[in-house]
């Protein structure tokens, strides 16, 4: 499936018994520690017990992992089940608190972008193709980009709902079409199952529609110039 021509021979595998370790494996273990603090810091900042973090943590984990196997085993994509799997979870687990719930995904942010980053890093080393360092890059460029949108999304007159969660859906928007990108880059080739690329594009744009309030915009618009025409008409 990959049509990279450098090829550049690593084998970082470490041996113990009968167990292979990859550095895939080991990449994607300090990218969860690296993100699990992110996380930690996010969540302490908004007065939640550890005990409660910890657990949230675990769940997302979960989430995540069994998410990533169903996707990669029926759609073969990696990285995309993942991330909705600690979207479900986040929705689950706070969807008695909507108050925090959007705050929930915005701490989802950084850590993804950190977890592509390490992603990126075991691929190159675990397979040798230059080409899922652009993963990296991904990675590198999404951080900046979530922080750049933190700063300015309340400033911007598109968005005067000035609500979170649009960092972290405008960061899928970011993500998505850069993964898609690389995906191409891979192939060549517009496979089937590349159909979920555009779907979270369209969900995730929804969702930034949806809490701008544009709806309410222009219904507030419409009926703003009917009674203008009402006022002008009995005038």
């Amino acid at each position: 499936m990959i049509h990279d021509s450098t090829n550049i021979m690593i084998n970082l595998n470490l041996t113990i018994g009968n167990i292979r370790i990859t550095p895939l494996f080991w990449s994607l273990t300090i990218g969860f520690v690296i993100s699990a603090f992110l996380f930690w810091r996010f969540f302490k900042a908004e007065d939640l017990e550890d005990e409660e973090i910890y657990k949230l943590t675990l769940n997302i984990l979960f989430s995540a992992v069994l998410m990533e196997i169903l996707t990669y085993k029926l759609l073969n994509i990696s990285a995309i089940g993942s991330v909705v799997g600690a979207v479900a979870m986040i929705i689950l687990y706070f969807h008695n608190r909507r108050n925090i719930i959007w705050d929930g995904f915005e701490s989802l942010t950084i850590p993804i972008f950190v977890m592509n980053i390490f992603r990126g890093i075991g691929m190159f080393l675990n397979f040798s193709r230059i080409i899922f360092l652009g993963y990296v890059v991904l990675g590198v460029l999404g951080i900046f980009f979530s922080i750049w949108m933190r700063k300015k999304y309340r400033s911007f007159a598109w968005y005067k709902s000035g609500k979170p969660g649009l960092v972290f859906w405008a960061s899928c928007v970011f993500a998505t079409v850069g993964q898609f990108a690389i995906e191409i880059l891979n192939t060549h080739t517009l496979y089937l199952n590349y159909i979920i690329y555009p779907l979270i594009l369209a969900g995730s744009l929804g969702v930034i529609i949806y809490r701008s309030e544009f709806k309410k915009k222009i219904t507030t618009y419409l009926n703003k110039n009917e009674y203008n025409k009402i006022s002008a008409k009995i005038a």
